[in-house]
């Protein structure tokens, strides 16, 4: 009976004792957890979401992060405090449109169609519906502008503007995309993305290369550090042929992401790049990040990006007159001052593109101080900026409308042959 009671007595401080060690495991983790919470930051307010947002980005070829397609969201957003009813609605591959682009609607008689092309805030994030969006305001105002004047022609307006992209993101869509669609003209209504994904890349990459670059790596038994390898030599089936072995090399994700940014900036701007050691390229990069300055940056990336993808848009679609919007921005930035104007004097006057067109929509706001009404935020348009920027694009693309619209009518009326 006293052997039992001991025996109990043991057993009971062994299982006290577990519970003990394991309070004070899952409270140190949770000390742990909350200092992570605390210090650590998500990139945006809804990348904790259980369930994708439509600011979540998926991957696509040829055009990288696009957000999230045929999603609905309403109410009160996360990254926006400005309405409490928001009711915005994505499509196809995440553009704002409400047909397939694999099989577009065809083009009428009399319309006039613009495709409208650059980041969220051309996409129309800020405004509170769809309907808000000067995309939409746009082609109903120039409508009924020209019914007014007596001329039967219907403007429409595609958006293939992407969140979250730049420019040459937006010259590779259009190459995709815009072609069926028989564009009469193309907007761009970009600049905020031309300076901020470059200054976060370092580079002309889009916002999801590295991850894409990094993610490589994982899936790559080359790329598993040293002490995997040394495992391998034991256990090579385990390590390279189950998904042990990337479940190990996803730990290193930052690092491959790191990598690959490296070397892929390294090789743009570096005369010496070349064949060289890891710790050889971590030491250049590091020289580059600390030396690179803003105005550096919008230099050599920002301002080349621009122009070059202006021109690819205005080469591969000839003939097609390319209206070229600089956005609206809430804090006024010199380098964004220096790309309005260095910008139209290489594509107009130095490389002779006549066929686009500069509306510098960031003067016409500092000359006005539209701000802050007109924002929800240092970047997106609110209700009342989509009404300003509709009106001032219709007063700039009406001649142009007028224009095509007595086009339209002379070649309908003209007798078949």
């Amino acid at each position: 009976m006293k052997f039992a009671k001991t025996i109990a007595f043991h057993l009971s401080a062994i299982f006290v004792s577990i519970i003990l060690a394991a309070a004070v495991l899952l409270g140190g983790l949770k000390l742990i957890d909350n200092h992570l919470l605390s210090h650590r930051h998500p990139n945006a307010p809804d990348d904790d979401a259980d369930q994708p947002t439509m600011r979540t980005l998926d991957f696509y070829p040829f055009t990288g992060g696009h957000i999230q397609a045929y999603k609905r969201e309403g109410g009160r957003l996360d990254w926006s405090d400005h309405y409490d009813d928001f009711d915005v609605v994505s499509g196809e591959y995440g553009f704002f449109i409400d047909f397939r682009l694999e099989s577009p609607p065809p083009k009428q008689n009399n319309e006039i169609r613009f495709v409208l092309t650059g980041g969220s805030a051309a996409q129309g994030w800020g405004g509170r519906t769809n309907a808000d969006m000067f995309y939409q305001l746009l082609p109903k105002q120039l409508t009924e502008e020209l019914r007014a004047q007596g001329r039967d022609c219907k403007v429409t307006v595609v958006n293939l503007a992407m969140g979250s992209s730049h420019i040459y993101q937006n010259f590779v869509a259009l190459n995709k995309w815009a072609h069926p669609l028989k564009p009469d003209a193309i907007i761009s209504f970009s600049g905020h993305n031309e300076i901020a994904v470059p200054q976060t890349t370092m580079s002309d990459a889009d916002v999801t290369a590295a991850q894409a670059g990094g993610l490589i790596h994982v899936l790559r038994y080359s790329a598993s550090p040293h002490w995997l390898k040394l495992i391998a030599r034991y256990y090579p089936g385990i390590v390279k042929r189950t998904a042990a072995g990337s479940l190990i090399r996803l730990m290193y994700l930052n690092d491959y992401s790191e990598t690959w940014q490296a070397n892929y900036i390294l090789s743009r701007i570096d005369p010496g790049y070349g064949s060289m050691s890891r710790q050889e390229i971590e030491r250049r990069y590091k020289a580059v990040k600390s030396a690179v300055t803003r105005g550096e940056i919008v230099d050599t990336l920002s301002i080349p990006l621009y122009v070059h993808s202006l021109e690819s848009i205005s080469r591969d679609f000839p003939n097609t007159p390319l209206f070229a919007v600089f956005q609206p921005i809430q804090h006024i930035q010199e380098e964004y001052t220096r790309m309005t104007v260095k910008i139209p004097r290489k594509v107009n006057d130095q490389d002779h593109y006549d066929n686009v067109k500069f509306l510098n929509l960031q003067d016409v706001w500092r000359q006005h101080d539209f701000y802050p009404g007109s924002m929800v935020d240092p970047v997106h348009l609110s209700n009342e900026g989509h009404r300003l920027v509709t009106t001032y694009l219709s007063d700039y693309l009406r001649p142009f409308a007028q224009d095509r619209c007595d086009k339209l009518t002379a070649a309908n009326a003209a007798p078949a042959r």
